[in-house]
């Protein structure tokens, strides 16, 4: 006999804007009283601000860690370009030693 699962409920989940980092868009009342206090607008434009300060630290530290990757980036390039560099020095010495081995000369009197 197979054990019955009973059904599980649903689990409602609500969304809020500053969970997801998001703007939030002012309601109805907020629109209201910034028309009618100005020092309610006030607050609301010092809070901003500081909120801009801070997403603009956090956009130039995104932007520093990109330009350190795009630098890694180039290191591996530069370092592909000699690794290339290697592998076809080493075949033309082994083409020049070979070419010298048939002439009976070996590497020492092949120039």
């Amino acid at each position: 006999m197979t054990p019955t699962l009973a059904p599980q409920p649903f689990q409602e989940e609500g969304y809020d804007a500053s969970d997801a980092q998001q703007l939030e868009l002012p309601g109805d009342d907020e629109k209201a009283r910034l028309a009618a206090d100005p020092i309610f607008r006030l607050e609301r434009r010092q809070e901003q601000a500081t909120q801009a300060a801070a997403g603009k630290r956090e956009l130039s530290d995104l932007l520093e860690m990109q330009h350190l990757r795009s630098a890694d980036s180039n290191g591996y390039k530069l370092n592909k370009e000699l690794k290339r560099r290697m592998r076809s020095g080493k075949k033309e010495a082994a083409a020049l030693n070979s070419r010298c081995a048939g002439a009976g000369g070996g590497a020492q009197h092949c120039a």
